[in-house]
Formats: structure tokens, sequence, C-alpha cells
């Protein structure tokens, strides 16, 4: 008899072997995929790998990354019901994302900075990071994993920023009292100062960026997973209390202020009440002791300003602005404003091209709440990707790794949910804790784009 086919009351075939077989290698694959993702995001928080580079180009994250891309790339094979026409918003961004590559490219080339060609690798890796979310996120479930991996990255810079806090540890940046709270960068902690705390970073203001690009996921995690409240609920406050601790005035605005428009969106009255808020950041003596370095950013704006219009084309150079500052006669290291670095560095295209990638981030975030007003993952976007928009006004996030990696990371997850807010199947499964309606003959009740049209599956696949 031939393998595959079966006799009366023979039920094991060889095609349910394989099958079998087949379903055992799709779970390891999405294991290492999942895997590799969280060790990458860790990597970025923690730096707990490696720094050693293989032939040239490959550093032990980008192998993992790699790996983690080909075991996404093989689930899909494996398993050809997984694929999905790759989302409309995908295509979109992919030109904004071009144009940023080549910018960064078309300036290492013509300059051959130190961190010119680096930075151009960073940026196609963060692309592969964006792809390797899209893959993962296939669903709202499987997106619920990647919301964790923000839980873990909260709780390990965290604990770590508080630590360093409670055992008063020497970070080099201490707020000290001398008639009026101001910042200084010493060697050895002042007796009339305390900590200002950086996690696995070098300046809490890189901590505090941090924070807030991940809170909001970790939160929307806890919103919507199983795990006790109080285990998801000490981990969010351990960050909070560790982002107040940076002192770090545009991250904790930024975050308050975005929380005001969440609010405002669902409870007018609670916007109000979290404007004092708002206001005590600033008005606090800590930030009106520090209104002098406050202040000199505006001389770093220049400087951006300036950059620009000498080399409008290609820029100063990839991560070239700390030697054009100097090169003026000023200390900078960067603009203190994300659009502006990136526009000095490696011209106006890039600078609008950055631009743009935020602002469709913002179009899509808000076009998926009128969807889903009450969904926490769509508060969460609201909260990243506003919060990353303050920041990068009064700082540079995307000029530091973790900053750009976390773009690329909320842009990838924002996607892949713009993919799967719009079932593919009449029969595919709600939101988490929704129940589903269900018509007379038995079925699920199509609601949405689902019920007025058929699902174009003609285009792309994933």
């Amino acid at each position: 008899m031939r393998p595959g086919t079966t006799r009366q009351g023979n039920v094991v075939t060889t095609e349910s072997l394989r099958a079998t077989d087949r379903q055992t290698l799709v779970r390891v694959c999405n294991g290492i995929a999942v895997a590799c993702l969280t060790i990458v995001l860790l990597e970025v928080a923690v730096s707990f790998l490696p720094d050693d580079v293989f032939l040239h180009y490959f550093t032990v994250r980008r192998l993992v990354l790699g790996l983690g891309l080909i075991a996404a790339g093989l689930v899909l094979v494996l398993r050809p019901e997984e694929r999905r026409p790759i989302p409309r918003q995908a295509l979109v961004l992919a030109i904004p994302a071009g144009l940023l590559l080549l910018s960064y490219i078309a300036s290492a080339i013509v300059h051959r900075s130190p961190l010119a060609f680096p930075s151009v690798r960073l940026l196609v890796e963060e692309l592969l990071v964006f792809i390797l979310v899209l893959l993962i996120a296939r669903d709202r479930r499987s997106a619920q994993i990647v919301l964790l991996i923000m839980l873990l990255a909260v709780a390990a810079v965290s604990f770590e920023a508080i630590r360093q806090f409670t055992s008063a540890e020497n970070t080099h940046f201490f707020m000290v009292d001398r008639g009026g709270w101001t910042t200084i960068e010493v060697l050895a902690a002042p007796a009339d100062g305390f900590v200002r705390v950086v996690g696995y970073f070098n300046n809490p203001n890189l901590l505090g960026a941090f924070l807030v690009l991940v809170l909001p996921f970790a939160w929307a995690f806890a919103a919507t997973s199983r795990l006790p409240r109080w285990v998801t609920g000490v981990v969010i406050a351990a960050g909070a209390v560790a982002l107040v601790l940076t002192f770090s005035r545009a991250p904790l605005l930024s975050i308050v202020l975005a929380l005001v428009l969440i609010a405002a969106l669902r409870r007018p009255l609670v916007a109000l009440l979290l404007l004092p808020v708002a206001a005590a950041v600033i008005l606090n003596p800590f930030s009106l002791g520090r209104l002098t370095t406050g202040l000199s950013r505006v001389d770093s704006l220049k400087l951006g300003l300036e950059g620009v219009a000498q080399q409008p084309l290609v820029g100063v150079g990839p991560g070239a602005f700390r030697d054009f500052a100097e090169r003026e006669g000023a200390e900078f290291w960067n603009a203190h404003n994300s659009f502006l670095n990136v526009a000095a560095e490696v011209g106006v295209v890039g600078g609008l091209s950055l631009a743009a990638l935020v602002v469709l981030a913002l179009l899509w975030t808000f076009r998926l709440r009128r969807e889903r007003p009450r969904d926490p993952l769509v508060a969460a976007f609201i909260g990243v990707f506003v919060s990353f928009t303050l920041v990068s006004l009064l700082d540079a996030p995307y000029n530091t790794v973790a900053g750009s990696y976390l773009l690329w990371v909320a842009l990838g997850l924002l996607v892949a949910t713009c993919g799967f807010s719009r079932p593919v199947a009449a029969a595919a499964p709600s939101h988490v804790g929704e129940p589903r309606p269900v018509a007379a003959g038995g079925g699920p009740v199509p609601t949405g784009p689902a019920a007025e049209r058929p699902v174009d599956t003609s285009g792309p696949l994933l």
C-alpha cells in the first residue's frame, strides 16, 4: 500500500505524521523568532551581549536578529495559511523609510566620517527589526508577546535605576542645591546632592526617553494579560519611579502631556486634573533651577540650522554633529531636536523623511482609535508616538540606539496592528475579552469592513 493512503481502522498515516512534525517545527521556529526578538530588545536596554565584530560587519546582536528573521520566515513557509496580505501601511511607510536610508547612504559616501557607515548599518538593522516585529505580530495574541518583551525591558532598566538611587551610586550626574537646583557632572558624589539615575545608559535623559517609549506598551500588556495585576503593577510602578528619578524634563513633560491627551479623548475632566501635573514638571525647584541648561539648547538648535544651511543635501555626515559643533567652537553632542539633528547630519530629505514616519504613525494611530476607542493597545500607541514627537522636539532620542530602535519596533507593531485589525476571514477571532456575536445559523456575524466587501488577497503576501 502506498504511503499516505489509509485502510479502515488505520488512522495513523504518513500525512498525519508529517503534519505533526511540521506543526512541531512551526512551534520551534516561532519560539526561536520570539526568543531572538527578546534578546535583541533586551540587549538594546541592558547591553549584555559581547561587542565583538565578525567579518567587519556582524555583531552578536545582528546574528541573533538574522536568526530570528530566518525562523519567522520558515513559519510562513511551513504554514502558508499564516500568510497575510502586506498591510497597505507597510507599503506607504516604505517610501519615507527608503528615502531616509538613501539619505544616510549618500551622506556616508560623501563624508566618510568615522560613524558614517556604522550609522548606515544601524539603520539597516533597525529596518530588519521592523520586519521581524511585523512577522511575529501576526494577530492580537502574538502582538501580546511583543508587549510582554516591553514589560521585561521596563523591569530590567527600572529596578537597576532604583538601585542606583537608593545606594547613591556614582552615575556622574547629580542634582545639587547651590542657591537653586542645578545639574552637575562630576566623578565624585557631592555632599549636597543626590544622584540622577541612568540605568544601563550613560545619561539620565537617555533613560527617560527609553522609558516613555516602553512604559505605554507595558501598560497595554498589563491591561490585557492574565498575569496577576500586582505583578505587572509593580513593574509599571517601578518604571514610573525610575522615570521621575531621571529628573529629565523633556521625557517627563512629554509623557504627562500624552496622558492628558489620552484622558481628554475619553474623560475630559481627568485631563483637566492632569494639567497641574504637567505644569509641576516645569514649575518646580529642580526644573526652574536648571533654566540656564534649558536655554542653552537654543544655541544647539541654531547650530543645527547652521549645519542644514551649509550642507542641505547631504548634511555634515551621519553621527558627525559633535565634530561639526567643535569646528564651530561649540560643545554639543546633537541639535536637541531629532528631526533637525537628522537633517543636519544627512540632509533635508532625511530630516523630512523621519518627520513623515512620525506623522504617518500619528495619523494611523488616531484612525485606529476611531475604530477601537477602548483598546488599550491603541491608547499605548498614542502615548508612544505623542511622547516620541514631543521628546524629539526638545531633545534627540533618535540620535541614540535605544531611541531609534524602539521607534522602529513601535512602527512595526503599529503596522501589524493595522493589518490584523481587519480580519482576513469572517471567522477571525475577536478581541480578547469581547464575546463574538453569533448569527442565526450559528456562524459568526461579519462586522466592519469584512461585512461590506470581500477581502482582497491578490496583493503580495507575507
